[in-house]
């Protein structure tokens, strides 16, 4: 439900934990999301490495 966008409290309610550290406990991130995530910083470091390079030729 938190990877298409549900908010802890509506997680909580529907789940019927009483706390976030139970949606915290029980929530699990799927091994595709940690990947997105992965790719997504990766391609972010090589643009602004790209960035970097380019600015020091100049």
């Amino acid at each position: 439900m938190s990877e298409n966008g549900a908010s802890d409290a509506t997680i909580m309610a529907i789940a019927g934990h009483l706390s976030p550290k139970m949606v915290r406990h029980y929530s699990h991130v799927r091994m595709e999301s940690k990947q997105n995530a992965l790719d997504a910083l990766d391609s972010g470091l090589k643009v602004v490495t790209s960035q970097s390079a380019s600015q020091a030729v100049c």
